[in-house]
């Protein structure tokens, strides 16, 4: 059995971005900035190598440029949109169980220029996920190159930072 997906005007995959299994589907973001769901099986009645639509997607208004991380609720996705001067970039628990729903919570680092260019990786009830600051315009001395690089930790309950390294 194999399939694809069908949506022809629309990159998925591919860059940083790779597909995370759950619950018998395939979830996989776009570069149009969408979350996918397909049935990791083909639908009855389907012939092998054929196309399938996504059951389900989920919109969101920023980049992602890396792969989502799945747990038994949830889907979480980071975004890394980069701009001049740096942007808010968020973090979002979308609900697995059907992710055209809004978020469950949403991480924007007190509103702090962030980037998420990396995946976030789930451990228990924790969310750890690296940073950088996204063009944030202060490393145009060597020694600033590297600001805003951290590793968080997030509750993966409440979206409350846990801790940071930077």
């Amino acid at each position: 059995m194999n399939w694809y997906s069908s949506e022809n005007d629309d990159s998925i995959g591919g860059g940083f971005r790779n597909p995370v299994i759950g619950s018998g589907n395939v979830f996989i973001v776009s570069d149009s900035n969408k979350l996918y769901q397909y049935n990791m099986k083909l639908p009855s009645g389907a012939i092998s190598g054929s196309a399938q639509t996504p059951t389900l997607y989920h919109t969101f208004d920023y980049d992602i440029v890396n792969s989502p991380a799945i747990t038994e609720d949830y889907i979480i996705i980071a975004t890394g949109q980069m701009a001049q001067g740096g942007h808010i970039n968020h973090i979002y628990a979308i609900p697995k169980d059907n992710i055209s729903k809004p978020p469950v919570w949403d991480y924007t680092n007190n509103n702090i220029p962030i980037c998420y260019s990396s995946s976030p990786v789930v451990a228990g009830d924790s969310i750890f996920i690296t940073s950088w600051g996204g063009d944030n315009g202060v490393y145009t001395l060597e020694k600033n190159r590297y600001a805003n690089n951290k590793l968080l930790c997030l509750d993966l309950k409440n979206e409350n930072k846990t801790w940071q390294k930077e």
